[in-house]
This record gives structure tokens, C-alpha cells and sequence, in this order.
């Protein structure tokens, strides 16, 4: 059976990123696949800020067309993207894709690792799969990382919630618990320290989606080569239709 082989784009949006690593682990059993994962700057921050890099280890054991590759490590010319544009990928999926990156894509402009990865890829003819994080209009409904709540901080003296954080990502603002999320990896020992539930885990979020960043992909849409979905759990279909296009 022929190895396929994904190359798969995440940036800086916490909207739809476990559900993408959910995806990218379930194609990898499934398929007979190969994966690189190209990670913006952005990108980087919030697996760990959601606690996923240790997930992102497990889907990139380093072995050829298996690695991944973060955008502050590939310098100014990104030597690694150039791979898409000589079609050594069957397809490149962009998931979660922030509204920013959706514009710069749409504007032809490449000055970052996934923006470039897009690029090449178009050049090489290998599709292209973006999934925007701000698809239709109205409001979408998102999972944060670690919160904390001040009204129910009891400024416990010392406070468990700091003496616990191994990346000292915890902290006392005016008696009040705080996270420096930039610190922060997602370990979760936070919340269970505290007792009176002052750091909560995977709160929901209603969002209200900008109009210029819904036209921006459906204009994105519209290009050829690059198909745009409103959730990752369409890449499959897509996917299968791009391993065995229908002969019509």
C-alpha cells in the first residue's frame, strides 16, 4: 500500500486545536500515513499553553517525513516548506488556521513558516485544506486553557496554586491568583490545587466572529487548489477525495 504523506500547518488559535490533534492521531492510525507538522511562533506557544506537547512528540517521532518543525528554528528562508513546492506531500492541511494567517494567504503574502508552507504547496499542485477558526458569522463556541476566577480566590497564605506550578507560571496579583499563560504548560496541577476553584480547565466561550475575517474565507474559498472547511471534522472527506479522485 502506497504511504501517504500529510503535511500538516498549525498557528496561533486555540479554537479547534484539540480537535486538529485529535484528527491528526486518528489519520496517522488509519491511513498509512507519513506526517510533518509545521508550527508557527504563535503556534508553538499555545500547544503549550494547552498541554499538548507532549501530543505533538507522540505524532512526530522525528523519523523521516514524521518531524516537526517550529518556525523560530527555521531561520529566515524556511528551507524545510520547500519540500511542498516539489510535491513531496499529497496534500497540506492548515488546521486550526488563525484569521490572520487566513488574510496574509488571501493576500499572497508568505512571510511566515505556515504562511510559506501554503505557498510552496500551491506552487508544487498539492492541495491545500484551511480550516479557519472563524468560518460563518455569528458566534462560535471556543475552549480556553487555564482561567482564573478572582472572585473566588480566597488569597490563601501561601498559596498552593504557586507553590505547585513547576514552570513558576503562578502568581499573586493584589492577593489575587494569576496564570502568565506564556509560562504556563498546560500540567493542569494548578487546578487541582485549589480548593475553592479559583483555576478552571477547558471553560467555554462564545465568540463573536469579525465580517471581514468570514469574507476572507470565503474568498479563500474561491482559489483554486485550496479548499476551505468549517470544521476539521470534514478533512477526512476531503482527504479521501484527494487520494482517490472520483474518474467523472
Amino acid at each position: 500500500m502506497k504511504k501517504v504523506r500529510l503535511a500538516w500547518g498549525i498557528t496561533g488559535a486555540g479554537h479547534f486545536l484539540q480537535d486538529s490533534f485529535e484528527l491528526m492521531s486518528s489519520l496517522k492510525k488509519e491511513l498509512n500515513t507519513d506526517m510533518t507538522i509545521f508550527v508557527s511562533k504563535a503556534g508553538r506557544e499555545v500547544i503549550r499553553m494547552y498541554g499538548l506537547s507532549d501530543s505533538l512528540l507522540e505524532l512526530a517521532d522525528d523519523s523521516h517525513f514524521n518531524e516537526s518543525f517550529f518556525e523560530e528554528d527555521q531561520g529566515a528562508s524556511f528551507p524545510k516548506a520547500a519540500r511542498l513546492a516539489i510535491g513531496e506531500y499529497d496534500a497540506l492541511i492548515v488546521s486550526p488556521t488563525t484569521t490572520n494567517t487566513v488574510a496574509k494567504i488571501l493576500q499572497g503574502i508568505a512571510d511566515t513558516l505556515v504562511t510559506v508552507c501554503v505557498s510552496h504547496a500551491m506552487k508544487g499542485e498539492v492541495p491545500v485544506i484551511i480550516v479557519p477558526t472563524d468560518p460563518y458569522e455569528g458566534f462560535i463556541e471556543t475552549t480556553l486553557a487555564i482561567t482564573t476566577d478572582p472572585l473566588l480566590c480566597e488569597s490563601c497564605d501561601p498559596c498552593p496554586v504557586v507553590e505547585v506550578c513547576p514552570k513558576e507560571a503562578a502568581f499573586l496579583r493584589e492577593g489575587k491568583i494569576s496564570i502568565d499563560l506564556l509560562k504556563c504548560n498546560g500540567c493542569k496541577k494548578c487546578v487541582e490545587a485549589c480548593s475553592y476553584n479559583a483555576i478552571k480547565w477547558g471553560e467555554k466561550a462564545k465568540i463573536k466572529t469579525r465580517k471581514i475575517d468570514v469574507e476572507n474565507a470565503k474568498k479563500l474559498s474561491e482559489i483554486e487548489g485550496i479548499s476551505v472547511l468549517d470544521t476539521p471534522f470534514k478533512v477526512k472527506d476531503v482527504l479521501k477525495e484527494i487520494l482517490n479522485p472520483s474518474q467523472d
